[in-house]
């Protein structure tokens, strides 16, 4: 038989698991539910690399890194959801500011008042990168570690029109960090785009699908998201017209991965 002290430490160490188990909820509500006012500061890297075949040319390939600082200011809630206004500073380039949308479940169903911010820093969509948690956020109601879930909502966003997003959500695992408690969710998104963008004295129309993974860690406490990885890739046939051209058939891939955090 073990001697007493080795006994009292075991008990002492199932006592403490127990009482950490007790504490832990067996299930939370994640959907974003903050007060009105709340600020919430990211800082978010960004690397995209696009390539893009007209004809028979050669393939033009960029790849370009970014880091963006994302401040953000709830300023309404309500029965038909949550508006938030967002500054977004980016090196080299004056502060962009605009307005998102939350339907009454707390998902990003839209963007709105745009000022001039441009596709090449927000990525294909701008979702992943500076909503990881929000396209695809978890349904309003309680979830326990382990459940999954079905994704899908449209989207209303400034220039690409409509589309709905459907894919699935994942509470991988409850945790403590920072001093709260949080939570980490993964989703896997697939999102029909059609839209046209100016591009080389033309307009390049673009007509795709973009899939993303998401990993999300949120705050138990308003759902808000803590950290966040995101990887994306968008892939189009395109096709490019000038004016008084004959337009260009071709193809485009866009890759956008990004590392959000919560600056404190």
């Amino acid at each position: 038989m073990p001697p007493p002290s080795r006994l009292a430490a075991v008990a002492a160490t199932g006592a403490a698991a127990l009482a950490v188990t007790a504490c832990r909820p067996a299930a939370v509500d994640l959907a974003f539910r903050p007060r009105v006012g709340a600020p919430y500061h990211y800082q978010v890297r960004v690397r995209t690399i696009t390539t893009l075949r007209l004809a028979d040319n050669a393939p033009e390939r960029s790849d370009e890194e970014s880091v963006l600082d994302a401040r953000q200011t709830v300023i309404g809630t309500g029965p038909d959801g949550v508006r938030v206004r967002v500054e977004l500073r980016v090196p080299g380039l004056p502060v962009r500011t605009f307005v998102v949308r939350f339907d009454r479940d707390a998902q990003l169903t839209g963007i709105e008042s745009v000022e001039g911010l441009p596709a090449s820093i927000l990525g294909t969509l701008g979702l992943p990168e500076l909503f990881p948690g929000g396209a695809a956020g978890p349904p309003r109601r309680r979830l326990a570690p382990g459940e999954r879930w079905s994704i899908s909502r449209r989207l209303q966003l400034a220039e690409s029109g409509r589309g709905r997003l459907e894919g699935s959500g994942h509470l991988v695992e409850l945790r403590r960090g920072h001093g709260r408690d949080l939570a980490l969710v993964h989703s896997h998104t697939r999102l029909p785009v059609t839209t046209n963008v100016p591009r080389q004295g033309g307009t390049l129309a673009m007509n795709g699908v973009e899939v993303a993974d998401i990993d999300a860690t949120r705050d138990v406490g308003d759902g808000s998201v803590d950290q966040a990885s995101s990887d994306a890739t968008g892939t189009f046939a395109v096709s490019l017209t000038r004016v008084g051209g004959t337009p260009l058939p071709g193809t485009l891939v866009v890759e956008v991965r990004s590392q959000t955090r919560r600056v404190r």
